[in-house]
């Protein structure tokens, strides 16, 4: 009887098999190699060793780092058990917390995050300042936010989305004008008007973002486990960045 290891690696094993045939696959081998990435960053993927759909995108991990010939790859989630642990290490990728983000580092570095939750690539895009992320498309991570609570809760993804979609920015103003009536002079009303919001496009370390959705297989076996993925290539206003430090981004599920 095969032991618990064995299972999820045989299990690994047989996603790889049902991606490796896929349109999916070849669509990003072809967006990414001529790119020449020196390292893979994998984050928020989730637990491979209990949820469908992380197996799936580990599969998709594993694949790409092959046909790429990515030597570097490093892991983290929070909650990896030691089941998965074991499997990545197996797969000869480290599992490691700590984030570099040391430009010369980071301009190299494909950022690998299927399903990031929202608030974590608010926060890791602000600190990090990543050029390449493949993962959700981010200028759908509004979600059912307003675009006042959009920019609110989350103002480097609003700021982002807000350049990508080449909006303008006009006057300050408060939301209401008033509106006569030329037929009845006598009544007025408010009417209500989208507020014009400031986007704070000057402290922000991108001028805009460069997006290509990936579009999954119909009726394909790993489901919605790439749903809204796309290459996120983020334009920076000065290649020559020169911060270098180290940091720990904490990364909640």
């Amino acid at each position: 009887m095969s032991d618990p290891a064995t299972t999820l690696l045989n299990r690994l094993k047989g996603r790889e098999a049902k991606v490796a045939e896929s349109k999916l696959l070849k669509d990003l081998i072809d967006l990414l190699e001529p790119i020449k990435f020196n390292r893979i960053r994998c984050l928020a993927l989730g637990s491979p060793s209990t949820e469908f759909q992380a197996l799936y995108q580990l599969a998709l991990l594993k694949l790409l780092t092959d046909k790429l010939s990515i030597d570097s790859v490093t892991c983290y989630d929070p909650v990896f058990t030691d089941s998965d642990t074991q499997l990545l290490e197996g797969l000869r990728f480290s599992v490691d917390s700590m984030e570099l983000d040391d430009p010369a580092i980071v301009s190299s570095t494909l950022y690998y995050m299927p399903h990031a939750p929202r608030s974590f690539t608010e926060t890791f895009i602000k600190d990090i300042q990543p050029t390449y992320i493949l993962g959700n498309d981010l200028t759908v991570t509004a979600g059912s936010l307003s675009k006042v609570k959009f920019l609110e809760q989350l103002p480097t993804l609003a700021t982002l989305s807000h350049l990508a979609a080449g909006e303008d920015q006009k006057p300050k103003d408060d939301g209401f004008s008033v509106v006569s009536s030329r037929r009845r002079k006598k009544s007025s009303k408010l009417v209500y008007k989208e507020p014009v919001l400031e986007y704070p496009v000057d402290e922000v370390y991108f001028r805009g973002v460069e997006i290509t959705r990936i579009t999954s297989d119909s009726d394909s076996p790993w489901k919605d486990s790439f749903s809204d993925m796309a290459f996120n290539i983020i334009l920076r206003k000065n290649l020559q960045d020169t911060k270098e430090a180290c940091t720990t981004i904490e990364l909640t599920a």
